[in-house]
């Protein structure tokens, strides 16, 4: 398995130094207002200001209600100029948040309105918010199922688990890709990869019932852990240690 140490050092070395730069060229290639969207969403003007948080949220909320109305090319385009190699998974997961419940938050409630598209802007925009780490780098999705787990930037765990369900119920080569080293890494058998909550994310989002059997499996075995090891292992050991001095005493008696 690879060491934390060695993964960060690689992570390092793969992220592109001048990034910012890179994607807002490639956002000026676009049409005007796919490019204005695109600037919301990277959280940067055309000269690479970047955008004080409160102003941020607040334009990526209404990039994501502006992206909803325009065609599926069209926001390709824009996911491809800032998440290189992974537009089609990002536009996977775009058209998944219809099958999740739309509230965000700590005190969000299951509640799902796949018909009424306009409840998902808050979703969305959490999605492309938690997208934002990956603009740095320009791997495929693959790559990203592998790496996930050493990735330590807040929110991207969930956010890709989301990313690699879609991409797993999308299916074809790159889903299976994505679903044996989700499952790898879960059984502890990739050599990159590791456990996390983007594979439990992952796995329990998709359609895949292989893989929500595997999420029973280790469930079961994690509780059958605890059970030997925690507070039930500790009460039996107690249980025979009061035993043992019981007869002890009754032997001396």
């Amino acid at each position: 398995m690879l060491k934390p140490e060695d993964a960060q050092k690689e992570l390092t070395k793969l992220q592109q130094a001048d990034w910012v730069q890179v994607r807002l060229k490639d956002l000026g290639k676009l049409p005007a207002t796919a490019r204005a969207l695109g600037h919301a969403l990277l959280g940067r003007a055309a000269d690479g200001a970047a955008a004080r948080w409160d102003r941020l949220r607040q334009e990526r909320q209404q990039a994501a209600a502006h992206l909803e109305k325009e065609p599926p090319a069209v926001r390709r385009k824009i996911f491809a100029a800032l998440y290189p190699k992974l537009d089609d998974s990002v536009e996977a997961a775009w058209q998944f948040l219809g099958r999740l419940p739309y509230q965000t938050g700590y005190a969000r409630k299951a509640f799902r309105c796949p018909r009424r598209r306009r409840y998902q802007v808050g979703r969305a925009a959490a999605l492309l918010e938690g997208l934002s780490a990956v603009s740095s780098f320009e791997q495929d999705i693959a790559w990203w199922a592998a790496w996930a787990g050493h990735h330590t930037d807040y929110g991207i765990a969930d956010t890709l688990g989301l990313v690699f369900a879609a991409t797993i119920d999308t299916g074809g080569k790159a889903g299976d890709e994505v679903f044996d080293i989700l499952c790898a890494s879960c059984k502890n058998e990739h050599e990159i990869g590791v456990m996390g909550r983007h594979v439990t994310r992952a796995l329990l989002a998709s359609s895949r019932r292989d893989g929500w059997e595997l999420m029973e499996k280790t469930l079961l075995a994690h509780s059958a852990r605890r059970w030997r090891c925690g507070p039930a292992a500790a009460g039996r050991s107690a249980t025979r240690k009061a035993s043992a001095r019981h007869s002890t005493s009754s032997a001396s008696a």
